[in-house]
């Protein structure tokens, strides 16, 4: 994983400034001199995840159970989008 050049300390303020202050991504990168983009990632990570979402790496791990739950979820999809087509022809 690449190093940050930022610190979380510095991401923080970037993302309350976008919060707070309502001047969009563009207007909070230029103030900032760093790119939309990385505003948006930013604040994405700040929503889903608190403060902790900000810190140079992120560990998310699920259980046992949820990752079943996933697999359980997707191959019954795929089984409705197969019968879908099939009714379709």
């Amino acid at each position: 994983m690449a190093k940050s050049k930022h610190s979380q300390k510095f991401k923080l303020e970037v993302v309350k400034y976008y919060i707070n202050e309502h001047m969009g991504y563009k207007n909070t990168a230029n103030k900032f001199n760093i790119s939309d983009t990385t505003v948006k990632r930013w604040v994405k990570k700040y929503e889903e995840h608190g403060i902790e979402g900000l810190s140079k790496s992120i560990q998310i791990s699920y259980s046992r159970k949820f990752k079943e739950n996933v697999l359980k979820y997707i191959k019954e999809e795929n089984g409705m989008i197969k019968n879908e087509k099939v009714t379709r022809m």
